[in-house]
């Protein structure tokens, strides 16, 4: 067969970009397409953001593009206001739903997630992780005795959604959340399973009740 290709063609090869290949087309895109000066720092932090897909770095550019309007250049703090917040923001609109027995809004909610970043679910699963990470320590500060407006503020909501988060969410359940999401990274890792059916099961299991 590669014979046959080679004969009256040729094959090329379409692998995905390396991360350092991916900042150094950003800079040049970002220069080309929308006229826009984008340092390798800047670089560097909307590839941690978005990953290396091209086709996700050119949508996130082009809102970035928008952000900064008549400024010549994008900055790391445009890409951890733009891109940053909007990712954490969908990690923790997961969590809402699943607070709220919502099992279909939070799984068009993850699908969101997977969107800002497909080339790489890994990242994705660690930002529920962190989402986790981050209930878990709000659970202790509940616990102990804090004021109900500072643990709202912890995980970025009000104090009815933190209120409800605090009566699903024991610490020893939380715990198991943390575990279930390694186990599906594990498995993602060893072929043994992969990211979004894991979460969706996740999903599943966490908006039924307690």
């Amino acid at each position: 067969f590669h014979k046959a290709v080679a004969a009256i063609g040729e094959v090329i090869f379409c692998e995905p970009m390396k991360a350092g290949a991916a900042t150094g087309w950003l800079t040049s895109h970002a220069r080309d397409a929308y006229g826009k000066r984008m340092d390798r720092p800047a670089a560097v932090r909307l590839v941690d953001h978005a990953g290396t897909s091209q086709e996700g770095l050119d949508s996130e550019l082009s809102k970035l593009a928008l952000y900064v309007g008549n400024r010549d250049a994008i900055t790391v703090e445009d890409i951890d206001a733009v891109v940053g917040s909007y990712r954490e923001q969908n990690v923790f609109a997961v969590m809402d739903a699943i607070a709220a027995g919502d099992a279909r809004l939070a799984i068009r909610e993850w699908e969101q997630v997977l969107a800002t970043d497909r080339a790489a679910s890994g990242r994705a699963i660690g930002g529920m992780a962190f989402g986790v990470r981050k209930l878990i320590n709000a659970r202790a500060k509940f616990d102990g005795g804090a004021p109900p407006n500072e643990v709202a503020r912890m995980l970025w909501t009000d104090i009815p959604t933190m209120q409800r988060m605090m009566d699903r969410w024991p610490m020893d359940r939380l715990e198991g959340m943390l575990t279930e999401l390694l186990d599906a990274d594990l498995g993602s890792k060893t072929g043994l399973g992969s990211v979004p059916s894991a979460i969706e099961c996740f999903i599943v299991r966490h908006s039924s009740a307690a």
